[in-house]
């Protein structure tokens, strides 16, 4: 079996990702994603079994999307 492990932000818009606040780097989905990712190799889980990728907002589950802040 293979895994693909997502990332994806539903309250941003005009890019694909956002800045790290830990990091400083506009590199917030592939560091969220390569996280799972790492966890999951720590926990022997085969690495050639995984695989990542951040979607930004472009895979949205729900249209227009909005959470306690935004209301």
């Amino acid at each position: 079996m293979k895994i693909e492990i997502q990332g994806h932000m539903c309250c941003s818009s005009g890019t694909k990702n956002v800045i790290d606040m830990d990091t400083i780097e506009k590199k917030l989905l592939e560091n969220r994603v390569k996280a799972v990712y790492n966890y999951l190799c720590e926990n022997e889980v085969d690495s050639k079994r995984l695989v990542y990728k951040g979607y930004g907002h472009c895979q949205p589950k729900i249209v227009n999307e909005t959470n306690d802040f935004h209301e």
